[in-house]
């Protein structure tokens, strides 16, 4: 080999080394997976590096970069991305465009640190994951940025209109602005701290994997969300109630895969969404699928439907125990309600009418508007109770039928459910002796699964309430 060739081997070597020992003196040993994206490895894979002192960066084109790992340099609570980068090799300057998927989680040292992230206004794409960056708080972005806007620390796009990274560090609940209309791949992804994230209305995607491995107890979609993406709710070990809107066409692959705790999940679709592969895969026991009355059969017919919940499919409401001259009327709360009016029909005729407010418990007559206003302040109820009210003097060998209509305070329908019943004939024994049993059933308040049976209400435990 030519004594020159040789001499630029080993000045290779040299600096590769010397990079080396900057990184293991500044952060203990580093894995050779946390070191392989470097100027050497690439040009072994074709592609083409620059190295700053504290960045490693992959040239995009002659004008742009992408940072593809952060330097040792740089550990500290707050990361400052720079608007360029220059090569030492050869002294030209590129445009900091891109911040690569690996660029801040690939060393496990470093993200347990790292509590802000700073763009410049040159990055347009972000791309990193967070998988060990639990102490990151807040996303910032140069003001003059045309791609990216920072709310409260939360990453958004440069209209609002996509919320792209929410730091992992976040907490309880986190209401979304009412701007946006999409939630990016990832968005939520490793926010284990975080119970619930409220979406407004308008939202019509939840993007891949935007939710997985996050803290959430309990989901509740808008009507507008239309797609939800493969694995957006996978390993939500915490997750125990879904309600989805009135218009899902699609829940993609692995959705709710390995949400070991869901229990429950509502349906208001009346055309069955499409169900991808595996969507409810791993999950210990998604006990009961609550859909419209209108199309129960339809639901249990499709075989994925039956298949991920054993044939436990339900409406959102339900007739409980019947006698000769009285039924339990059962259905699903609805958080935005403040007034269900229950209308019960017989022969066509209008039999009589119930007035429930936003609690549940039943009122004399229908509260003005002010009064609903006032109502509704003071409604705390959980999204996933059941309310149950007694119809009485009824006839016996009788076809009732229902509806429920609940609007909100401006006097809105937000829900709507109907069904029928019939009451059972005296067969000349006394009322009492006239009740048809009805299989135990579950049924969840503030958030505690509770056993119905024959009109009364137990623990799991055996223990009756009331």
């Amino acid at each position: 080999m030519p004594e020159a060739q040789k001499s630029n081997n080993m000045n290779k070597l040299l600096k590769r080394i010397f990079s080396l020992l900057c990184m293991v003196g500044l952060t203990g040993i580093v894995s050779a997976q946390s070191v392989s994206y470097d100027f050497w490895d690439w040009q072994d894979h074709g592609g083409v590096a620059a190295i700053t002192d504290t960045l490693f960066c992959r040239i995009l084109d002659e004008n742009n970069a992408q940072i593809a790992q952060v330097g040792s340099q740089l550990l500290d609570s707050v990361l400052n991305i720079p608007e360029t980068v220059t090569n030492h090799d050869t002294g030209k300057t590129y445009k900091v465009t891109v911040l690569g998927e690996y660029s801040v989680s690939l060393m496990n040292s470093y993200p347990e640190f790292l509590k802000v992230l700073r763009l410049p206004k040159t990055v347009t794409e972000v791309a990193f994951q967070r998988m060990t960056l639990s102490e990151l708080d807040s996303c910032m972005v140069d003001e003059q940025s045309e791609t990216f806007s920072s709310i409260d620390g939360v990453l958004f796009t440069k209209d609002q209109s996509s919320l792209m990274i929410c730091p992992p560090y976040r907490s309880g609940v986190y209401t979304i602005p009412e701007t946006v209309t999409a939630i990016n791949d990832y968005a939520f992804q490793w926010c284990s701290k975080l119970t619930q994230v409220k979406m407004p209305e308008g939202v019509s995607r939840i993007g891949y994997m935007a939710f997985s491995y996050s803290g959430l107890t309990f989901v509740d979609m808008p009507n507008s969300v239309s797609e939800i993406s493969g694995s957006a709710y996978r390993d939500c070990n915490a997750l125990k109630t879904v309600k989805m809107g009135k218009y899902v066409n699609s829940i993609g692959n692995e959705a709710f895969q390995n949400c070991s705790a869901l229990s429950a999940v509502y349906c208001a679709t009346m055309n069955p969404p499409s169900l991808g592969e595996d969507v409810f895969s791993g999950c210990a026991n998604p006990d009961t699928l609550f859909v419209p009355y209108e199309v129960v059969d339809t639901y249990k017919e499709i075989t994925k439907y039956k298949r991920a919940f054993d044939g436990r499919i339900f409406s959102f409401s339900d007739v409980g125990t019947v006698t000769t001259n009285s039924a339990s009327l059962m259905w699903v709360a609805d958080s935005t309600v403040t007034l269900y009016t229950v209308s019960i029909f017989t022969g066509g005729e209008l039999f009589a009418t119930y007035y429930v407010d936003g609690k549940g418990q039943i009122i004399p007559e229908a509260p003005l508007p002010q009064q609903r206003m006032l109502m509704y302040a003071d409604t705390t109820v959980n999204s996933t109770e059941y309310f149950v009210i007694t119809l009485s003097d009824l006839t016996a060998n009788t076809v009732y039928t229902y509806t429920i209509v609940g609007t909100d305070i401006h006097e809105t329908p937000v829900y709507y459910e109907q069904g029928q019943f019939e009451t059972k004939k005296t067969m000349g024994l006394p009322a009492e002796e006239a009740v048809v049993p009805r299989p135990a059933r579950k049924r969840i308040r503030e958030g505690q699964v509770l056993i119905e049976k024959d009109g009364k209400v137990y623990t799991p435990q055996g223990i009756e309430l009331f």
